[in-house]
């Protein structure tokens, strides 16, 4: 698409977040493999970019309707399962 990866990384955890909350889930472990983006939802990193900082916005207000929630950043090539299986699924491959 036409989104930067931080932009679409951002968007996933947003989408994960929302159908977590469809599902009536309280409690949540979030993993991602963006180093950058874990530190930024939790307050390590300041937030330059705007568009990042309105999904960091949007991420917070979904963070506050959960009773707990965590956020682990998994380097990518300790991760290749789920890489593997983003990547079926971009690629539109079942």
């Amino acid at each position: 698409g036409i989104a930067s990866n931080n932009q679409a990384e951002y968007r996933s955890l947003i989408y994960g977040l929302e159908l977590a909350r469809q599902h009536q889930v309280r409690k949540l472990a979030c993993y991602l493999d963006s180093e950058l983006i874990v530190k930024q939802v939790t307050g390590v990193y300041r937030i330059k970019d705007h568009t990042l900082r309105v999904y960091a916005d949007t991420v917070k207000r979904l963070v506050a309707q959960f009773t707990s929630l965590s956020f682990s950043h998994i380097p990518r090539e300790q991760n290749s399962q789920a890489d593997a299986l983003v990547n079926k699924a971009l690629d539109g491959k079942d």
